[in-house]
């Protein structure tokens, strides 16, 4: 949080330097060559684009899918090796959660004062208890591959280049400010 705050602040006091003091007007015929200089164009009709929601669907239907859609393919077996894992966990645990349900009942309905009735009381509530969280995590893991899919289909196009850069310099009257960005036309 205060990272955030520091560099609103730092975007907010720079802004305000170059408003105050004119440097970014049109007045200034150096300060707009100097960007002109610096730029590129790019034709963004050739840029392949990546539906977010398709990315999303993806990996509803299965985790991994989304992330291969959108080209991080060394995800993809993340979140698919955790379904699986939930899976596993979600059926073994149902199925210790079943064994001991009809186990408990028969024993019940044997003996119903047998001493063992609150051992296997406790072991299939455990195995319920490990069961509806085994299920939590498998749906952490389907939100987590969806949303990684989402903002991953939204970034495909995002350039990480030496292009964009922004470098402060201390500087005897305050700071250099030097900015490097690339430029999209439509």
């Amino acid at each position: 949080m205060k990272k955030i705050i520091i560099i609103g602040f730092l975007c907010f006091f720079i802004g305000k330097q170059f408003c105050l003091f004119g440097k970014m007007s049109e007045s200034n015929p150096f300060f707009f060559e100097s960007f002109k200089s610096d730029t590129i164009e790019v034709d963004t009709s050739k840029i392949s684009r990546k539906s977010p929601f398709g990315a999303v669907a993806r990996s509803f239907i299965l985790p991994g899918w989304g992330q291969i859609y959108v080209h991080q393919y060394w995800k993809a077996p993340l979140f698919f090796a955790g379904a699986v894992t939930m899976y596993y966990y979600t059926f073994k645990h149902n199925s210790n959660y079943l064994n001991y349900s009809r186990r408990y009942d028969d024993l019940l309905k044997q003996n119903p004062n047998h001493p063992s009735l609150n051992i296997l009381k406790l072991k299939r509530e455990n195995a319920r208890d490990n069961r509806d969280i085994s299920i939590f995590f498998l749906c952490g893991v389907y939100a987590l591959s969806m949303l990684d899919a989402y903002v991953d289909a939204h970034l495909y196009n995002f350039n990480v280049s030496e292009i964009f850069s922004l470098n402060i310099f201390p500087n005897i009257n305050g700071f250099n400010l030097t900015i490097s960005f690339l430029l999209f036309k439509n």
